[in-house]
């Protein structure tokens, strides 16, 4: 989902079907994950794994 908690999602928060709603950024997701595969391809096959953290928020009813 985007940056944004959509009208479907709030309502589904209020009225108990969703307990809680994870969103994040699109924009920034897009530019973090092309950086990490940038990274990775740099690195070369002898790099070992890469751990790339994400921001997020979590919206719960009680916090809309």
């Amino acid at each position: 989902m985007g940056y944004e908690l959509m009208d479907v999602t709030r309502r589904a928060l209020f009225d108990g079907t969703l307990t809680m709603a994870i969103s994040h950024p699109m924009e920034a997701l897009a530019r973090q994950t092309l950086a990490a595969l940038v990274k990775s391809k740099r690195a070369g096959p002898d790099a070992g794994a890469q751990n790339v953290m994400l921001d997020f928020d979590i919206h719960t009813s009680e916090n809309l």
